[in-house]
Parts: structure tokens; sequence; C-alpha cells
């Protein structure tokens, strides 16, 4: 709901009009992309690393940027936006940015705009205050 939210400022903002139940429609066909990570999640602990610790599924998030340097030596309050920079994520992007292009009659370009414009901006915020909490109480 959130997140259909934030899309709808951003289609106002950029003056295209879209019904919120159709906006709600392409958030939840996008959300199924993050289904995926927990599969691939389970699937990796479950075939490939069976001997794991609480720490081991705590900081593993596939194909991110966290698993490409580690989380060993690592400030804390670092460890949440490099989990957030990942290509499931970016797909997401790119699937709300198709869809919503494609009931706007528009091009993907435009739908990435207000993706970008509103949902990335509302991640920005978001990500920012994790740290800052994070921060805090460390």
């Amino acid at each position: 709901m959130i997140i259909t939210s934030i899309l709808d400022l951003g289609c106002f903002l950029f003056n295209k009009k879209i019904k919120y139940k159709e906006l709600f429609n392409i958030v939840v066909k996008a959300e199924f992309i993050f289904i995926l990570v927990i599969i691939v999640k389970t699937a990796w602990f479950y075939f490939f690393q069976t001997n794991y610790t609480l720490e081991d599924l705590q900081f593993f998030y596939p194909l991110s940027a966290l698993s490409l340097i580690g989380h060993e030596g690592l400030q804390p309050w670092f460890v949440y936006p490099f989990q957030v920079l990942n290509l499931f994520e970016l797909a997401y992007w790119f699937i709300l940015a198709f869809l919503l292009g494609k009931e706007l009659k528009s091009t993907t370009d435009k739908g990435l705009s207000i993706v970008a414009s509103s949902y990335g901006v509302g991640l920005l915020i978001w990500v920012v205050g994790v740290m800052f909490s994070t921060l805090n109480m460390s």
C-alpha cells in the first residue's frame, strides 16, 4: 500500500492519470520478484551451504553488493545499504517501470522516470533512516 501511494504521488507529479486499483495491481505483480530472493536463499542454504550459522543467514542476500564485498570489516550501518543494492531490486524497478509504462500507454523510459523520482526517493529516505537508526543503536 505504501509503495502504491508513493507511485501514485509520482504519477500525480508527472501529471499522469492512473487508477489506484491498477497501480496496486502493478505493484503486486512486481513484488513477486522478491519471492525469488526467498527461493534462492533457501536453495542456497539447503543445497550448497548446508553448514551455516545464524550470522550467515542474517548477512546473506543473493546477488547483492554485500555478497561481493562481505560483511567482515564493514561498519554495521553500511550492511543494509549494501543488501538493498542488488539485482533483484534493480529488476523490481524495471518491472515497475515496464508495467507502469504499459498501463500509461507510454514508454518504459517514462515509467522509469516515475519510478525513480517517487519510489527511488522513498527508498533512499528509507535506507538513510535505517542507517541512522543502526548508527544510533550501535
